[in-house]
């Protein structure tokens, strides 16, 4: 097991290492891309901390990354400004008044640029050059596959491999969650939601790796990838990642097929209906087909029915007060980064 300050460097040094193996044998584009992508197996709770900042793996590879590719390549930085920069950028300023606003320390402008900025930056470069978004579709995929995997180890032997290798992660969270019998696999993330979705986000890859490869062999490994991920997302037992995932489906065959479009159509138009006309009882006729048990609590004085479903309908109710005296700018990064969030009125 390694330690992990060990840990950390292997992880910047291995994945910035084939990603200039990849600049040289591709172009510099890829060489980007495959850096960032390579980090994204490494555990998150690998952090480097310099006073009041913590540089994970992903932040100080991409920050190498992009300044490497800047300093090899200045005539390739300049690029027209599309309206995405501009909100990326209002996103990163809005972060750094509200900490500000907050009591925030010298470290929020940097904090919030690596959070937000940083990694949009490395791939917009990464992705300039079709070529390049075709051959990291692949690097992608073998993420996923990798990812999928160490998932459904993971929920089936109750071991995690990355803590393995990498010591016992941190956090607030549960570490040993279980539904239906089977660990709810959490991987290279503090939880198991953050995990599934790290897969969800990237299926789109493979998913457009199935109309990039033309061999049929290509395609079939494509798919293959597609369907582990399935298995990865189902490895950790959680229900919004579930729907995403089958959302993305949804919406690659209404981007496909007319008759997917109508179909898409009506059924949206019937479930905001039904949640319209009696959100609790239909939110409770779908925990009803997992086993969800139903219990009482009182919110403001109101007797209502609790399930792990209908925690998501009774959270506006319960954090109004929270959000109503946030203000313009919010409470600042630090006081939600903690679970649950450090918030007046809450």
């Amino acid at each position: 097991m390694l330690d992990p300050m060990t840990g950390w460097i292997l992880g910047v040094v291995l994945s910035l290492v084939l990603g200039i193996i990849a600049a040289f044998r591709c172009s510099a584009e890829l060489g980007l891309g495959v850096a960032v992508v390579v980090s994204l197996l490494f555990p998150t709770w690998l952090e480097l901390h310099l006073g009041e900042v913590s540089i994970g793996i992903r932040t100080a590879v991409s920050l190498v990354a992009i300044v490497a590719y800047a300093l090899r390549f200045p005539k390739r930085i300049y690029s027209p400004i599309s309206a995405l920069d501009g909100v990326m950028a209002g996103i990163v300023i809005l972060n750094v008044v509200s900490d500000i606003e907050n009591g925030g320390s010298w470290g929020v402008p940097f904090i919030a640029y690596a959070e937000w900025a940083l990694p949009y930056v490395t791939a917009r470069y990464a992705m300039r050059d079709v070529s390049a978004s075709e051959q990291l579709s692949r690097w992608v995929s073998v993420a996923i596959v990798i990812l999928s995997v160490g998932g459904a180890i993971e929920s089936v032997s109750m071991v995690n491999p990355w803590e393995q290798v990498f010591g016992i992660r941190d956090g607030e969270f549960i570490r040993h969650s279980n539904r239906f019998g089977f660990k709810r696999a959490f991987g290279n993330t503090i939880h198991p939601i953050f995990f599934a979705m790290q897969i969800v986000v990237l299926l789109p890859w493979a998913l457009s790796m199935i109309s990039w490869e033309r061999s049929r062999i290509g395609k079939s490994l494509a798919v293959a990838c597609v369907a582990i991920a399935v298995v990865g997302c189902a490895s950790t037992v959680s229900r919004g990642p579930a729907l995403v995932l089958i959302a993305i489906f949804v919406l690659a065959l209404a981007i496909l097929y007319v008759w997917a479009r109508w179909l898409v159509g009506i059924t949206t138009v019937a479930i905001a209906a039904l949640l319209i006309a009696n959100p609790v009882d239909f939110i409770k006729s779908i925990g009803d087909t997992i086993g969800e048990r139903e219990r009482q609590i009182v919110l403001d004085g109101e007797e209502l029915p609790m399930t792990g479903s209908l925690a998501r309908l009774w959270l506006y109710k319960a954090y109004a007060p929270a959000l109503a005296g946030a203000g313009p700018f919010g409470y600042g990064t630090e006081a939600v980064s903690t679970f649950p969030v450090n918030v007046p009125r809450l």
